[in-house]
This record gives structure tokens, sequence and C-alpha cells, in this order.
């Protein structure tokens, strides 16, 4: 074999087990004595794009393809590299050329319908994307596209078919469910439609553009006793708009609301909703007094099930009576006959914007007739708009309020609007803000309008006071025909309600406690994961009284700059003073954070083992803390397994806990393993407890005939086979299993994994149960005729509510050192065994003869004393300093 044939041998081998800088110097020697050897250009094209090099790759792949024209590889890749650079139309011929050369070319095909539906080029997209699920029926790319361009083309039959295909296949897919929510919801199926909603906080799209609020409180349901409700807001201002019209519901039903949303609704909502405590969700939110919490949207599926529950549509929102009468003088001053507001752009996104968007000059030009004049509220690029587009025989009808900020000055542009005759609008704000204030509305929709406008309806059960009109279904992107409706539908009398007829009442105010230590709770791990980490959090935090301690949360995954293992190898510098005090000075957010703190309190949970980049991080954390900015920190409620190999990563690492817990106030481990591997440091510790046991109250369910199988962090093709064996096992016995999945945003990487593959090698025998709260997370568990898992949580939550388990083998000591302290060792279970005949039959005895498999009740009080006892030594000691 010749030189070259060997180090390419050596460097594919490289570039697979993911040593992409060695693959790549060799691809470079390659390619040094033979400039215009293809498959080192191709195969280090491939790797820099893969490295996230997209300019490199272009010109390394333009080479090979220079070289080997043929190759359908080389012009695919080439076209994965003018996407990552939004070269879209060279990335568009890219694909082209490569099915040209490869017509079954199926991952071609998919890439092309992406690239088409991103250059607005729809109908096409759709059709690649059904030539590539002939040649692949399952595939998700395939299907998920095919869906949405059907559902944005208005072919509701067939979006319907792709998405329940999708979600067959990928039942974890939260994208998908929150597209097919959207569906439900325009063909007025309200209850179904809001149940996939609540996918949307494990949903990758949803997440990138709205960040989850963290309150440390149990979700709240109608069926809950009376308490203090916080609602925490999310997405757009219309969406906060629509969603509040659901806030006079839970009036009615809570003892106290508070409502944290965009800053700028604050003034009208507070004056809208007198009753309710508004606050700014820019800032962090306040414990004090709050008994549960619920995500603004979901109030849609406790008051919108069904189409009698919207009510009146009555606009709801109040404005501000000084502003509102300026804005009347100014309408007098103008001598109009009638004045109609105008928008005529709207949506975030590319696609979204253009496909709602109207030529102003279209628009002015259906409206501008006779003594009317126009008042341009579109908050965005507005007056270029005006000046590139309208003639100036148009120009003169129309009317821009340049005294407003349309953009932030939410408050003044309701008063402003409260004295319109009517508005008109594309799908924005503007439509929500009209319709909540009851004023004469007319939005114009596109033939693929959102879910919430309904399908083919001319009026809204949102806002009494808006009618829509649609694009024609078989001219999509044509104004022409629904614009020759405005002039009929703006001169139509509407029915409407203006709340602002109502008395001014003064608005609640709550105030907070004073004096309090500030902490700044690190690793919480509330919003992610799984529910037993939101559980755990909640009640670590339930030990601090609010009205002593005002909480801010820190999770790992916030962190701007994570440390990694190769990091502490390339830099011994990194963990000196200096090089502490550059990594914080890098994130100014975090050392802001910790300046602030009197304390820091870490949630060690399973986080600090081996040399991982979640434990080096934290470690890294703390370690600034104390040497930059001299706070002190406690570790509580924690598993910790420093790595024992002989590597030189893992002598630096122990070093570095040795160091960082030698200046830690308190450090209490939740079970013995922990301890022991901590005490051969040399770091000594105090044994208490998980706090789960502290928020599972006993559930009113009985025990069911169907197991629940939860994930593990060891996810393995191993893994999955055992499991598919054991279901097949029961599956032969007609005994039912479910996969429990969920969490309170970003769900483990390991749960999808294992959830997605195990659903399709049993061919759908193993179902999926979507727990959309904790509570429904515990109710599955209870409800159980048993639990396998390879879960801490999981498998705590089993105990505490007295369903038999199995315990399967975990990646560290853990497991057995939580079965060690519930007494029951003999449920441990390997994953091995799992998937021979012992595993199912071990699980039926537990069926069987349940008490065989359950905590005495005295050892489960003893262990949520020694949970309790967490916080006692942080809190004895700042007690001691403030006195």
């Amino acid at each position: 074999m010749s030189q070259t044939a060997n180090e390419l041998q050596q460097a594919i081998a490289l570039h697979r087990q993911g040593q992409w800088e060695q693959a790549a110097a060799l691809y470079g020697d390659i390619l040094k004595r033979e400039p215009k050897h293809v498959d080192a250009l191709r195969l280090s094209g491939t790797l820099a794009l893969q490295a996230e090099q997209p300019t490199t790759a272009l010109e390394l792949l333009t080479l090979a393809a220079t070289e080997s024209p043929g190759d359908a590889r080389i012009h695919f890749h080439l076209g994965l590299a003018a996407q990552q650079l939004a070269s879209l139309d060279l990335a568009k011929q890219c694909y082209e050329l490569a099915l040209t050369l490869k017509p079954d070319y199926q991952v071609a095909l998919e890439n092309l319908a992406v690239v088409l539906r991103d250059l607005g080029e729809l109908e096409q997209a759709l059709e690649q994307s059904r030539r590539a699920l002939l040649l692949n029926p399952d595939s998700e790319l395939a299907l998920a596209n095919a869906g949405t361009l059907a559902f944005n083309l208005g072919l509701d039959e067939e979006a319907m078919d792709y998405f329940r295909r999708s979600i067959a296949r990928y039942p974890c897919n939260a994208d998908i469910r929150l597209k097919f929510s959207q569906l439900l919801l325009r063909h007025e199926q309200f209850a179904a439609a809001w149940q996939a909603y609540e996918w949307r906080f494990l949903a990758a799209d949803y997440l990138a553009g709205n960040a989850l609020p963290v309150l440390h409180r149990p979700h709240w349901t109608p069926e809950l006793p009376a308490g203090h409700v916080c609602v925490l807001g999310e997405q757009g201002i219309g969406d906060e708009l629509m969603f509040a019209s659901c806030l006079a519901d839970l009036t009615r039903i809570a003892t106290t609301v508070t409502v944290t949303c965009s800053g700028k609704l604050v003034p009208l909502l507070e004056r809208s909703f007198p009753t309710v405590n508004v606050r700014p969700r820019e800032q962090p939110i306040d414990t004090a007094g709050i008994d549960y919490r619920v995500s603004f949207g979901s109030l849609l599926q406790h008051f919108r099930r069904d189409a009698d529950s919207f009510g009146s549509g009555d606009g709801f929102l109040v404005v501000d009576r000084a502003q509102r009468a300026r804005w009347r003088r100014w309408r007098t001053d103008l001598g109009a006959s009638k004045l109609i507001g105008i928008a005529w752009a709207g949506g975030a996104e590319p696609a979204a914007r253009q496909a709602r968007s109207i030529p102003v000059d279209l628009l002015v030009a259906a409206l501008a007739d006779g003594g009317t004049l126009l008042v341009a509220l579109q908050y965005d690029a507005a007056n270029a708009d005006i000046e590139q587009r309208l003639p100036p025989e148009l120009l003169d009808r129309v009317i821009r309020p340049d005294a407003l900020d349309l953009w932030d000055d939410i408050d003044g542009t309701a008063a402003l609007v409260s004295v319109l005759d009517h508005v008109v609008t594309v799908d924005n704000t503007l439509a929500h803000l009209a319709g909540a204030l009851g004023v004469p509305t007319t939005v114009v929709l596109p033939v693929a309008a959102e879910g919430r406008w309904l399908k083919d309806r001319p009026d809204s059960p949102w806002y009494r006071s808006v009618s829509l009109i649609r694009q024609d279904p078989a001219h999509p992107g044509a104004w022409e025909r629904p614009l020759l409706q405005l002039q009929k539908a703006v001169n139509a009398p509407v029915d409407h309600y203006r709340a602002d007829e109502l008395p001014v009442e003064t608005p609640v105010s709550v105030v907070s406690p004073a004096h309090r230590k500030q902490v700044l709770f690190v690793n919480d791990t509330a919003n992610g994961y799984h529910w037993g980490c939101t559980l755990t959090c909640n009640g670590l935090l339930g030990l601090l009284p609010p009205d002593d301690w005002l909480v801010r949360s820190c999770s790992i995954a916030s962190v701007d700059e994570p440390v990694t293992e190769a990091a502490l190898l390339a830099d011994p510098t990194l963990l000196t003073p200096s090089g502490l005090s550059a990594w914080l000075s890098r994130q100014p957010a975090l050392r802001d954070a910790i300046q602030r703190a009197d304390l820091l309190l870490v949630n060690g949970e399973g986080t600090l083992h081996g040399t991982g980049d979640q434990a080096l991080t934290l470690l890294m954390v703390l370690a600034a803390a104390t040497a930059v900015c001299e706070r002190p920190f406690a570790i509580v409620n924690h598993s910790a397994y420093p790595p024992a190999d002989d590597s030189r990563a893992a002598a630096i690492v122990r070093e570095l806990f040795q160091k960082v817990y030698a200046r830690a106030i308190d450090v209490a481990v939740r079970e013995p393993n922990s301890q022991t591997a901590l005490a051969a440091l040399g770091i000594s510790s105090r044994l208490t407890f998980d706090c789960l046991p502290l928020v599972v109250s006993p559930r009113t369910v009985s025990h069911g005939e169907q197991i629940v199988i939860a994930g593990t962090a060891s996810v393995s093709p191993a893994v999955v086979a055992a499991l598919s064996r054991f279901v097949d096992a029961a599956h032969s016995h007609g005994v039912g299993t479910t996969y429990l999945y969920g969490a309170n945003g970003v769900p483990a990487v390991d749960d999808h994994r294992l959830a997605t593959e195990l659903v399709r090698q049993t061919d759908r025998r193993c179902q999926i149960t979507f727990a959309p709260t904790e509570s429904a997370w515990l109710d599955t568990i209870g409800s159980a005729a048993m639990l396998l898992s390879g879960r801490f949580h999981h498998t705590l939550a089993a105990a505490c509510l007295q369903t038999p388990f199995l315990a399967a083998t975990s990646n560290t000591q853990k497991m057995d050192g939580l079965l060690s302290e519930l007494g029951l060792q003999g449920l441990a279970i390997s994953w091995q065994a799992v998937g021979e005949p012992e595993g199912f039959e071990r699980a039926e005895a537990l069926v069987r003869q349940p008490d065989l498999g359950l905590i005495e009740p005295t050892r489960l009080d003893s262990l949520k004393t020694r949970a309790r006892a967490n916080l006692d030594v942080v809190k004895r000691r700042f007690a001691e300093q403030a006195s």
C-alpha cells in the first residue's frame, strides 16, 4: 500500500472517531504532496463542514468538483457549504446538479426542499419533499418539511397526513407536535390543539426565540386549591395580548394573580386588570407569597377548550384617559371625516413576513377615498416604505404620528388606536391590540394563516370587533382580490364593545419583603432534563423561606464559556487567579450575578462526576466565585464522583475538586457512595438526602396494569436492544408498556434518543406517555403497575409513591447508593438482564406481589428528615453572621 493510501485510511479512521484535528493534519499532508487528490479534497471539505467552517469547505470542495465533476457527493456537500453561508441560490444549483448526476439522492432532495422553502418557492419545495418521501417514507426531515409546506400552502388534509405519520414514527419530535397543534387549531379542535401546544417548551424552534422563565413553584391547574398564581409571560406582544383575554377567567378562580409580561405591556395590562399584579418579565421573579405558576399560553388549555368558552370576545383593554384625550384633540385638528389606522407588514421570520405582508401602495390605494385619512401604524421601516412606494397623490392621504414611538410605546399606541374609526392590518401585533381594545378592525390574511385565525371564518372568536379577509386559496400570494373587499369591510357596521368605558380602578400592589439575603442558585436544573430535576430544585429551594431569602437562578447551560477537558489540558493557567479572573471577565452577566449574591447555593445533583464539561464548568464557576469575587458557597443535594483513572486530565480535575471543596462552607451529599468517593480525596461531607421527597405528595391514583419505562444516562445500542426485548416479552404476556417522556424544557438528549429508538424497534408496541407538568409525571409513575428505570429521580419518585420498581445500571454508583438508602438493594438489575427472560419475570413478580418492592414508611420518613437537613448548616451560619 502506498504512503498516500495508508495515510488516507488513517485519516478516515480518525475522522470517524471524532479526532478531527489529527484527521485534518493527515489530509493536509496528502494535499501538500498531491494538491489535486480528490478524496483528500472531498474529505477535508466534509470535515470543514462538520467543524462549521463553511468558507474553507467551499474552497476545498470547489477544487474537488473541478477534478471530479461527476461525483454527486461533492456537489451535495458544496450545497451544504453554500447553505451554511446563506448562499441559497448557489445551494440550489449544487443540489440540482447532484440530483442530475444521481436522481435517487434522497438527502439531496430533502435539502433542496429546505432551500426552495427558504427562497419562497413553496410549491416546488413540497414537490421535492414528496419525491424524497417516495425514496424514504420514514424520513424525519422530509415528513416535517412536507407537513409544514402543505400547511403553509393551505393543503390541510395532506399536512394532516404528514404530521400524523411523523408523530407515529417520531413521537418525541416536539417541533412537529407544535406545528400539528396549529393545524388542529385551524380546524377548531381546541382541546387537542392546546394539548399538542404544551410540547412547545421542548421544541427547538420555539426555544430558539423564547427564554424559559424560572419559578420554583408547582404548575397551576383549576383543580388545585385557590392561591396566588403567577402567570409567566412568553412569546411576542401580540401573543401576550391574546393570552391576556384569559386573565379575567383566572381571577375568578385564584386568590391572587401575578402576571409577568413584556415591559411594554405593563402599563396597559395594569390598568386593564386592576386586581392583577403586573410585572415586566425582563426582571427576575420574586417568589415571595406565590403558590403556583402557569405559562401565559397554557391558560388556553384551561379556559378556551371549545368554541363556547371564548365568551363574547369583547374588548378588555383600558387606555390612559389623558393620552386618549390628547389624540382626540389631534384627530379634531386633522378634520378628517374618517380615520383608518393601517399596518402592512408582519412576521418575525423572513418567510412568514413575505407571506403576510402587503405592498403599502396597494393597501393605501384600496382605502384612500373621499375624506378618509390613513394613519400609518407600521412600527418598522414605515417611513422608508411610504416615501419609496407611494406616489404624491397617495402620500397625501397618509398621516404619520412621528411623535409616537410605535415600537416601544404600546400604551401610547393603544390610546391613538382607540380614537380611530377602523383599523386595517395584516397579521401582526396591531391586529391583537386593536381587537383587544374593541376597535373595529379588519385583518387581511394570507392563504395559510396562523392557526389562531381558524379556517375560512370571516370573524374571530378572540375579538368580536375583528373581521377577517383572506387570500383566495387558488391564488396564494395575490392580494388584489382581498383588497377589493376592503371598502365594504371598513364601511360595514361593527358590533363592538370597549372596556375603556368602564370606571378606572386603582391597580393592586404587591410589596416584596425587604432585607433579604440574595442567593444565586447555581446549577438550577428546574428548566431541563426531566421533571425529577424540577421537583428536586423546588424541594431544595422550599427550604429557604422567601421572606428571608431572595433567590436568583443560574443554570450551567447558561454559562457562555463552558470549560472542557481539552481546555484544561491546553492551558494550565486557566485555574490560576489571573486565569479565573480573565475567564469570568469574558462573561459579564455571570460575573455580575455572582457579585450581587450574598451566597452561592450549588445544587449538585448528579452533575459533579468525571471530567465532563458540566462538572468542569460548575467547578470553574465556584473557583472563580471564591478567588475573584470572594463569595461563599455551599454544595448540597448532590452526588459526587471525581474521576478515578490515571490520566493527566483526571489528576488535574481531582486537584480542582480538592481546592474547590476546601472553600465550601458546607458540603451535603445525598447518598453514601458519594461520601466515600469524596473522602478518598480528603474531602469531608455531611450525609443528607435528595430533596425530591419533600415535594411528592400522596396521589389519589391507583396502580394500573401498565409497566412504565423511564430513561438512563447510559443509552447505548445494547440498552435499546435490551429494553426492546423486554417490551416484546411484556407484549407476548398481554402487558402494556409506555415510555415516560417530558420536562419543564430542553429534555434530556438521551431520553429523546431512547424513546425514539424504542418505539421504532418495538414497532410501536411501546407507547409514549408525555408528561406536560410535574404533576402528570408523578401521576404516571404513581399509577404504574411497576417502573423500570435507570434514572435516580424516577426511581426515587416510585419509592415515594409506593410503586414497585426495578432499578437498572447507571453511569455512576449513585443508583447503588440510592437503593442502599431505600433499603431495596434487591431491586437492582443490569441492562443485560433486562433483556433476558429473567428481566420480565422479575417485573411480573413485582406486579403480582408489589409489597416485595416497597420502601418501609418509617425509612421514608427518616429520609425526608435528612432531606430537610440539606440547608441546616447554611442557614445556621448565616444566622450567626447576622447576629
